[in-house]
């Protein structure tokens, strides 16, 4: 998260966070700059549509 783009929702949740979660956070998201620095991505999420249509396909409609 760079300092010059950073949500309004982030600042709010800083401002507003007890400071073991606001530390949290920060953590949180300077591992998430490091890994896109290394070449991979900020997303956290995970992959839903491949297990999903795996799944239907193993259903046998």
């Amino acid at each position: 998260m760079s300092v010059l783009d950073i949500p309004l929702r982030k600042i709010l949740q800083l401002f507003y966070a007890e400071q073991k979660l606001r530390r949290s956070i920060l953590k949180n998201d300077i591992r998430l700059d490091l890994k896109k620095e290394a070449g991979g991505t900020r997303s956290q999420g995970g992959e839903f549509y491949l297990p999903f249509w795996s799944d239907v396909k193993k259903a046998h409609f």
